[in-house]
């Protein structure tokens, strides 16, 4: 009795792990740099994309397939594209880093001030202004 358990037992085993459903692979977390835009490819024609903090990224599908991926503040997020029939074609979790070695961002506040440094530095989106001194 036990021979016949253990061959049922050995013959249903392949079965059983053809049909089970096989663990989702890691994606790697894809890297934008703040301010800038990466390019993404999709497994198939995307639909509908949901951004899950549309704060810390911004995405624009593209015609042939793919998106762009812009880096609007510093953060992780989750980025994922649908086809029309539900299915997903990309998911991915979104690191919004500085990416750039030759600028300096400070706050004032809740303004954020931007330079890009190369031989001076320079503010970007305009003057940064001095603070007011005090009596």
């Amino acid at each position: 009795m036990r021979n016949i358990i253990a061959a049922a037992f050995a013959l249903a085993l392949p079965v059983l792990a053809v049909a089970s459903p096989q663990p989702a692979r890691a994606q790697a977390t894809l890297s934008v740099p703040i301010d800038q835009t990466v390019k993404v490819g999709f497994t198939g024609a995307a639909r509908d994309v949901v951004v899950g903090n549309p704060a810390i990224a911004d995405v624009t599908l593209l015609e042939a397939g793919g998106a762009i991926v812009l880096g609007k503040q510093f953060g992780v997020t989750s980025v994922t594209a649908f086809d029309a029939g539900g299915r997903t074609v990309f998911s991915r979790q979104v690191l919004v880093t500085s990416g750039d070695d030759n600028r300096v961002t400070f706050y004032r506040g809740t303004a954020r001030n931007t330079l890009v440094c190369g031989s001076s530095c320079e503010a970007v989106g305009g003057e940064v202004r001095s603070a007011p001194s005090r009596p």
